[in-house]
């Protein structure tokens, strides 16, 4: 009996050894307060899940900045093609938005909110002064350009459906 108490310890303290040497991958990795560590299915390896917002290794970018800044567009429409300057500012209450000034060519004093999400930016269908327009773009990998497809409707119905890509001005 002595022995098979032995035995049993040394098997728990042996299992608890293996088991307890296994190494967390996402121990040591930080994601800041804008994203939770994940493990991979295998758990090999582990990287940031950011918030809504946010980007980058470890949740440390806001996934607006890439946006911001002076573009020009060339809009292809089933109306006629456009060329104008768009401005993308940062939405000053809602740091998962930015404004686009000048979008469609409509005017620089007409802005649209969008959403971010990643590499993509959305206009949820929304009325600017008589003009519905609803769409979105991706950007490229090396950040130089937006590929947008989106619908305008005046305020006569008239639809136009629209395909552009908007070139970042440095």
């Amino acid at each position: 009996m002595n022995n098979f108490l032995k035995s049993l310890m040394a098997i728990a303290l042996a299992a608890f050894v293996f088991t307890g040497c296994v190494e967390d991958p996402c121990d040591t990795l930080e994601c800041g307060l804008n994203g939770i560590p994940t493990e991979s299915a295998d758990g090999s390896t582990c990287a940031c899940e950011c918030i809504n917002g946010f980007d980058g290794d470890a949740c440390d970018v806001l996934a607006t900045g890439k946006f911001i800044g002076n573009w020009d567009a060339d809009d292809e429409c089933s109306a006629e093609s456009y060329t104008y300057d768009a401005i993308i500012n940062p939405n000053t209450t809602d740091q998962t938005q930015v404004q686009v000034f000048n979008f469609g060519g409509f005017g620089e004093l007409l802005s649209w909110n969008t959403v971010i999400s990643g590499d993509t930016i959305s206009i949820p269908l929304s009325d600017v002064q008589g003009l519905l327009a609803e769409g979105m773009g991706i950007m490229s990998t090396d950040g130089s350009t937006i590929n947008w497809d989106y619908i305008v409707t005046d305020s006569f119905g008239a639809v136009d459906s629209c395909a552009g890509v908007w070139t970042r001005v440095e």
